[in-house]
C-alpha cells in the first residue's frame, strides 16, 4: 500500500498537483515522520507550492546530519528558487547535479535557475540532460521550447512546446 501511495504522490508532483500531494501525505507524515520517502515527497510538494516554512521544517528533519546530499540540495534549491533567490538556488541546484546528475528533476530545476540568472545556453543543456533521462518532464519541455523559440529555432521549439501542452493541457504556461 505504501508504494502505491508514494507512486501516486510522485505522479501528482510531476503533474503540478502539489496541494493534492500535501493533503495525501500530511496524515501519513504525522504518523511516520521518520519515513524518508514520505518526507522527501512532502518536502518537495511544500517547496513547489511555495510553502517554504513547512518545506524547511521537513527538510531539516529529513536531512539532519546529511545536508550535503543531492536530495537535500535539490529540496533546498527548489525552495530558494520559489522564493526568487535565484543565485542561491543556482548554487544548491548545481551541487545537487554535481552529486547526482540522475536525480529526477535535478537537471530541470538547475536549468530553471540558470535560465532565471540569464544563462540560457547552460539552461538548454540542463533541460536536455533532464529529458535524456525523463522524456516526460514538463518543465524541461516548456522551458527548452521557450529558449529555442527565443533562438529562432522554431521547429524544435514547437516540438517541445507541443509536448508540454500534451503533458499538462490545463497549465496556462503550456499555451505559450
Amino acid at each position: 500500500m505504501e508504494q502505491v501511495l508514494l507512486l501516486l504522490a510522485d505522479a501528482r508532483i510531476q503533474m503540478g498537483e502539489h496541494k493534492k500531494v500535501i493533503s495525501l501525505l500530511e496524515p501519513v507524515y504525522a504518523k511516520q515522520s521518520d519515513n524518508a520517502a514520505v518526507a522527501y515527497l512532502l518536502g518537495t510538494a511544500y517547496a513547489r507550492d511555495n510553502q517554504s516554512y513547512n518545506s524547511q521544517k521537513v527538510i531539516e528533519k529529513l536531512f539532519a546530519g546529511r545536508e550535503d546530499t543531492a536530495e537535500a540540495k535539490l529540496l533546498v534549491g527548489t525552495t530558494k528558487f520559489y522564493l526568487a533567490d535565484f543565485a542561491g538556488a543556482l548554487v544548491d541546484l548545481g551541487r545537487a547535479v554535481e552529486l547526482n546528475a540522475k536525480l529526477p528533476s535535478a537537471n530541470a530545476y538547475h536549468g530553471m535557475a540558470l535560465m532565471a540568472t540569464g544563462d540560457t545556453g547552460g539552461a538548454a543543456k540542463a533541460f536536455e540532460a533532464e529529458l535524456a533521462q525523463n522524456p516526460n518532464d514538463y518543465e524541461s519541455h516548456l522551458n527548452l521550447g521557450v529558449i529555442l523559440k527565443q533562438d529562432k529555432e522554431y521547429a524544435k521549439a514547437q516540438e517541445h512546446l507541443k509536448k508540454s501542452l500534451q503533458l499538462r493541457p490545463g497549465d496556462i504556461r503550456s499555451r505559450y
